[in-house]
């Protein structure tokens, strides 16, 4: 019950006029409300993520979600009647999480009802309840989703349900079942997780295997021993959800630090066990071009043992020596104030190790380029020190230097060459995009001109049969 004490930001009435040990005995005693238990299921769905206002204020919207078609942009959803949904009913709410469809248009699919629309209805009425008592926001998100044509047709959602919506079959298992439901529908990993064709439709064939999203590598989270979970505890992922990091070697970042700081954290133990158990349990895929493990085996790993305070001597050791020179005393400048001259970090203070980190060894450099040029926000992860973005003090060739030296020095590979050229791609990246939708205004009027040329030489038909015979009293 602890996980549902900390979601907030409304209290229930009990919370309020209770000592809240006194108020824990009453849940314990009779279970959540409906009302906590729907704020524990927002927490699950990860509806912050997107629907969280620039200036922090929940869900107030206007956050852009990055699509190759153009940024789609998160609603307000708090109870307002003028800009958010207190006008809506439970059935409203209801179509919108089942069929993505509000009462005035049609979703797109960046809203991720094709895995909500599997909650059953009494966590659709719980999680309404809880909507219900989030503060209003009386303003209109400053952008708004403007698509190019034809893909502001809303209309045309209608198609892409109709090939993309399916049902779901559950494991009989009850452990395997939660965490399916809480990965497949509540958390909708695969909105991520698992690459898409050319129409944006998830690939079964493909299910959690990887893909890319937001400039980041969305891992292949399956139990595949290279690139996968192989090599993960059902513990290890329950600790990284709770807190992002895991085994001194692996620590989120990017939007799945987002995922950790907004939903995960905030699961119940039982809830963490349950996703890493069906994680453990799903096909196995590989991932292309990874031929070693990027978390090795709990027997290989080495144990960090850097004593505390010893980084600053160190530092001032390799500052003062002559021989350090180029790209090492750039990392020494750089990097080794947090994760050491040696890379062993700082455990204690919660500064990771980069010897063997699962993002060092990864043979795609994306997300090491990434976390280098971007950083990582501040309270994102349990405890852990903002990782600053570089992006501003180095140069792309800087950066690539960078991510060379850790990998060769810190994650096991022979040599690295990434170039600035590379690095300019990963920060900077291009979809390529099949050619009906990359060219899908041109097709779209050429086919209405089709259309209306073969309307115009309908009429002109019709017209010379019967009205020609008309005019010559025929």
């Amino acid at each position: 019950m602890v996980g549902i004490l900390a979601l907030g930001p409304v209290a229930p009435a009990a919370a309020q006029t209770q000592s809240e040990a006194a108020w824990l005995e009453t849940v314990e005693a009779e279970g959540p409300t409906e009302i906590e238990r729907g704020a524990y299921l927002a927490r699950a769905a990860d509806c912050m993520s997107c629907h969280i206002g620039p200036d922090g204020t929940a869900y107030a919207g206007g956050k852009p979600i990055e699509t190759p078609l153009g940024d789609i942009v998160a609603p307000n959803i708090t109870p307002s009647d003028e800009y958010g949904i207190g006008d809506y009913d439970l059935a409203d709410f209801r179509a919108v999480l089942r069929d993505g469809r509000s009462p005035d248009h049609m979703l797109y699919p960046a809203m991720p009802y094709a895995y909500y629309r599997d909650m059953p209805d009494e966590d659709i009425a719980a999680l309404w309840a809880y909507m219900q008592t989030v503060e209003p926001v009386e303003r209109a998100p400053e952008a708004e989703t403007d698509l190019p044509f034809p893909f502001n047709v809303r209309l045309s959602m209608r198609v892409w349900n109709a090939l993309a919506l399916d049902d779901r079959t559950w494991p009989q298992d009850p452990q395997l079942a939660r965490g399916a439901y809480l990965v497949d529908v509540l958390g909708h990993c695969g909105a991520c997780h698992t690459p898409r064709n050319g129409l944006m439709i998830p690939q079964d064939d493909q299910y959690l295997g990887g893909a890319k999203i937001r400039g980041w590598i969305a891992p292949n989270i399956t139990p595949a021993d290279n690139g996968g979970l192989g090599h993960w505890e059902v513990a290890d992922i329950a600790d990284y959800l709770r807190t992002g990091q895991a085994m001194d070697v692996v620590q989120a970042a990017g939007p799945m630090a987002e995922v950790v700081h907004f939903s995960t954290r905030h699961l119940d133990d039982d809830d963490l066990m349950a996703i890493g158990a069906y994680l453990k349990s799903v096909p196995t895929l590989p991932t292309p071009g990874q031929e070693r493990p990027i978390v090795l085996p709990a027997a290989e790993r080495p144990e960090y043992a850097h004593e505390f305070g010893s980084i600053r001597e160190d530092m001032t050791r390799a500052l003062a020596d002559d021989g350090v020179t180029g790209t090492a005393r750039l990392y020494v400048e750089t990097c080794a104030s947090c994760h050491g001259v040696d890379g062993q970090g700082q455990a204690p203070a919660y500064y990771p190790p980069l010897q063997d980190s699962a993002t060092i060894r990864r043979a795609d450099a994306t997300n090491l380029v990434q976390v280098i040029a971007n950083g990582v926000q501040h309270e994102m992860l349990y405890r852990a020190p903002p990782m600053p973005a570089l992006r501003g003090d180095l140069t792309d060739p800087q950066i690539a230097e960078l991510a060379n030296y850790v990998r060769t020095e810190f994650g096991g590979f022979e040599t690295s060459d990434l170039a600035a050229e590379d690095v300019n791609a990963i920060l900077n990246p291009v979809q390529d995009l099949p050619f009906y939708i990359e060219y899908a205004a041109t097709l779209a009027w050429i086919a209405i001109a089709l259309v209306l040329i073969g309307l115009a030489a309908l009429g002109w038909l019709v017209w010379s049969r019967y009205g020609r015979g008309e005019r010559s009293g025929a």
